[in-house]
């Protein structure tokens, strides 16, 4: 399979006098969204189902080291550890520690800043470089949308599900279950057949599957959040002008009418 490069569009709007402004910039970034569907650095995304918590990427910067792990309860991330020179970082059930102390948004100390970045929450440390973040969206204490971005030319990304779709970056556990999904038809994943025009570089068999496998035999309570999830990530990848009339605009206007996710 021809190597990627995927590159996320980051895009602000702005209501100025009735018109929409927008800004792009881009970063090499790896994601998980949904149940599992997971993007990585440098290829097409792939699904993984598991409640075990697993490697989502490490990566190191001259003497920091940084791992990320997750963990996944009903397909939503429950729990995140972030451990950068073993300072850890933890986000469970919308609770977030740091060094095992419960704090609250904006936090700022002489290593990490985290706060509200529009609708997410954004963390920066101070011993990485300035050019790498990590971004997730909480929904009802769980997190839907998580990613990192960074320049692969400061740092050296060494494993977990970023950079390849390997059984070893899950850290297997006696009462944590790993799932092979089949995909399954549903109605709800026919708009894609409308979002792949976002998503040129992808298969549409491969946006069918990831979209019919992040939503079997989730429970009706997280079905609809896995499955907007799903829908808005792959929108962002939308080609838009400023002038609001690109195809790509079209469909950042009209996804949520028309798959029925709320704002």
């Amino acid at each position: 399979m021809e190597t990627l490069m995927w590159m996320k569009l980051l895009t602000v709007f702005s209501l100025l006098s009735g018109q929409i402004a927008i800004t792009a910039a881009s970063s090499l970034v790896c994601e998980t969204y949904g149940s599992g569907i997971i993007q990585p650095l440098y290829d097409n995304p792939f699904y993984v189902r598991t409640s075990c918590a697993s490697e989502f990427i490490s990566f190191t910067y001259g003497k920091v080291d940084c791992r990320i792990t997750l963990t996944r309860d009903d397909g939503l991330i429950v729990k995140v550890v972030i451990d950068i020179n073993q300072m850890k970082t933890v986000l469970e059930n919308g609770i977030l520690h740091v060094k095992d102390n419960n704090v609250t948004l904006p936090y700022d100390d002489m290593y990490l800043h985290i706060f509200q970045y529009g609708i997410y929450t954004k963390l920066i440390s101070r011993i990485l470089p300035a050019s790498t973040s990590i971004i997730w969206y909480n929904e009802n204490s769980k997190i839907t949308t998580f990613w990192v971005e960074l320049d692969d030319k400061q740092v050296s990304v060494t494993s977990g599900f970023c950079v390849n779709n390997d059984t070893k970056n899950i850290i297997s556990g006696s009462s944590c279950l790993t799932t092979t999904i089949t995909p399954a038809e549903s109605t709800d994943c026919d708009y894609t057949s409308e979002v792949v025009a976002c998503q040129p570089n992808i298969p549409m068999e491969t946006l069918m599957d990831l979209c019919l496998m992040n939503i079997v035999d989730i429970s009706k309570e997280n079905e609809k959040n896995v499955l907007c999830s799903y829908y808005h990530e792959n929108v962002q990848s939308c080609d838009l002008d400023n002038n609001n009339q690109s195809p790509g605009n079209y469909l950042v206007n009209t996804w949520r009418t028309k798959t029925g996710c709320r704002k």
